[in-house]
Parts: C-alpha cells; sequence; structure tokens
C-alpha cells in the first residue's frame, strides 16, 4: 500500500471516524476502550494495526497516527490522545483503506 493512496481514504473518512470518535457511528473498538476495562484495553494494545500497510516506512506510520491524533480530539475536547488514535482510529481507518482500495 502507498502512502499517498492510504492518507487519502484516511481523509474521506474523516468524517466516519470522526463519528466514531463521537460515539455516533458503531464501532467494537470504540465501545471496548471506552467501557474502561483494563485488561480488555491491554489486549487491544497488541492488535495489528497496520494491516498490508505494515511495512510502511516508521516515518510514514508516524504521519498517519498524527494526522488520526488530530481526528480524535473531537472526542477528547481538543486534547492529543495517542492511545485512542492507535488502538482504535488506526484499525479502523485501515479497514476502510481495504475497502475502499478493493473497489479500484
Amino acid at each position: 500500500y502507498c502512502f499517498a493512496k492510504v492518507i487519502e481514504c484516511f481523509q474521506k473518512n474523516k468524517s466516519i471516524l470522526e463519528g466514531i470518535s463521537k460515539g455516533e457511528i458503531k464501532s467494537e473498538l470504540h465501545q471496548t476502550y471506552i467501557s474502561g476495562l483494563k485488561k480488555t484495553k491491554e489486549k487491544m494494545k497488541y492488535m495489528e494495526k497496520y494491516g498490508p500497510a505494515k511495512h510502511m516506512p516508521d516515518s510514514k506510520k508516524q504521519k498517519l497516527i498524527e494526522f488520526l491524533q488530530e481526528t480524535a480530539k473531537v472526542a477528547f475536547g481538543g486534547l492529543l490522545n495517542f492511545s485512542y488514535a492507535y488502538d482504535v482510529l488506526l484499525p479502523e481507518a485501515m479497514v476502510r483503506t481495504i475497502r475502499f482500495t478493493e473497489k479500484c
């Protein structure tokens, strides 16, 4: 997966990702994260996040996380939340990216 295509998909889905962050769009990952069960949240940290883009350079992955942190500010009163961006929004965004690129 090329960075340009991935970030394009992330941007196209920004309103969906914001809806997930606000709890307006159903997401099992969001519910798990918000539920506050520490043991379950800990397991989230070990899930594969990047899917087919896992071989992307770290500098590109960092740019994706920064985009998602900005998106997550909607749900956290303007505060950056790396954990939420990484554990919830990144997998949600990657699933949508895979779906988008399969249609091309």
